[in-house]
């Protein structure tokens, strides 16, 4: 009886699984809104196109009421400030999700290490990796509670654990935790004990989210130069600018006010132009994705704006 308990709690586990992969998008999506727009950062600029209509609706309204303060007008009739806003409105749900999926994979390829010591210390006393994973899933590893249960219902179902913590791996998004991944399956490969193995995959990790840790800080030093000189720079172009419109609208016959205002607005949109590309690049050189980078390209195009909007009144 005992025997056919079981084989029926594997079946349904199996077919539980092949559901999962079948319909595990749909699910995600309806089930958890949330944990799927962070696991799928791209998608979530939909909910941006949705925000992008009422901020379109109340700037047509501010345009058609001759009631609306001076200053508003000013700003929706301005290229350079809707654009910005525009970018900021439609990107913020992705910026929003991929930096908290970051500080998630972040959390969970600190705290790894930790567990993998453990599971090898149960191992080596003499439990199966499955025992151990079930020993594991109490209050105190509540964080991890449910990818243990997760991995113990696989390994039940007969899928190793290498290929378990993969898919954990795979979910999270860390290459980190796929390469212990594959340390395990190489040791188990070659022979070696559970117990090794994971405890060699647990001091691989942790090797890696240190030298992962000492880099992000050298590279958070380039980053805070790279914004330094880019505020420096933007504040000199607002001065000249402020200079030589002053200048040539007093003491110039010959150069139009015109002129002069396309000149001022000609570089308020080139800076706009390196604000973005800029906050992509430190992105990339903080996170390793462009993605992340969004942020820094929508605080930075936001601080021209501000900085040529209240300093020259050009973007007015």
């Amino acid at each position: 009886m005992k025997k056919s308990e079981t084989f029926d709690t594997e079946i349904s586990v199996l077919r539980k699984l092949n559901k999962r992969e079948k319909y595990g998008f749909w699910m995600d999506l309806f089930k958890n809104p949330m944990s799927f727009f962070e696991q799928n950062t791209k998608y979530s600029i939909a909910i941006g196109f949705i925000f992008l209509i009422p901020f379109a609706t109340v700037v047509g309204t501010i345009h058609l009421l001759p009631e609306m303060p001076p200053i508003l007008k000013e700003a929706a009739g301005s290229l350079e400030i809707m654009a910005t806003a525009s970018f900021l409105i439609l990107f913020f749900p992705m910026i929003y999700f991929e930096d908290k999926k970051r500080r998630k994979i972040d959390f969970v390829e600190e705290k790894m290490p930790g567990l993998l010591r453990d599971l090898s210390t149960l191992v080596e006393n003499g439990l199966t990796v499955q025992e151990a994973l079930l020993s594991l899933s109490d209050p105190p590893n509540n964080f991890f509670l449910k990818e243990i249960r997760l991995i113990s219902l696989k390994m039940r179902a007969g899928i190793s654990f290498e290929k378990c913590l993969d898919d954990f791996g795979k979910r999270y998004q860390s290459k980190l935790i796929r390469r212990a991944a594959s340390v395990i399956g190489a040791a188990e490969k070659s022979g070696g004990r559970p117990a090794l193995s994971v405890g060699s995959a647990a001091f691989d990790l942790q090797e890696l989210v240190n030298a992962k840790k000492e880099r992000e800080s050298k590279q958070n030093t380039y980053g805070v130069i790279l914004f330094i000189s880019f505020f420096i720079f933007l504040g000199i172009a607002v001065l000249l600018v402020r200079q030589f419109t002053d200048l040539y609208s007093s003491a110039s016959a010959f150069i139009t006010s015109g002129s002069v205002s396309d000149m001022a607005i000609l570089i308020g949109r080139l800076l706009l132009i390196q604000a973005f590309f800029l906050g992509l690049f430190a992105g990339k050189l903080k996170t390793g994705t462009i993605a992340s980078g969004l942020k820094y390209s929508g605080l930075l195009m936001a601080a021209v704006c501000i900085s040529f909007a209240a300093g020259t009144d050009i973007f007015n």
